[in-house]
């Protein structure tokens, strides 16, 4: 509490703003609908490129290391 009235009082109106549009609780705006979901906030190459070296480290694991490290083979 402290903190954020020091900040407020040094920053003034764009700090006052950012706290208005955000939460400290994440997803916490989202759901009060202090921000709004878009598509292109989410960083689809990144994740598609998680899934691939996912699925490629799973598969080649036994081969490289010994081992399933799912618990069973495909």
């Amino acid at each position: 509490f402290h903190q954020d009235q020091r900040k407020e009082m040094q920053l003034g109106a764009p700090y006052h703003r950012l706290v208005e549009q955000t939460s400290f609780v994440p997803g916490l705006a989202l759901i009060q609908g202090r921000q709004h979901w878009t598509s292109s906030d989410t960083p689809w190459t990144a994740i598609a490129i998680g899934v691939v070296l996912t699925v490629v480290i799973v598969w080649l694991h036994p081969h490289l290391f010994g081992g399933y490290p799912l618990g069973f083979a495909w």
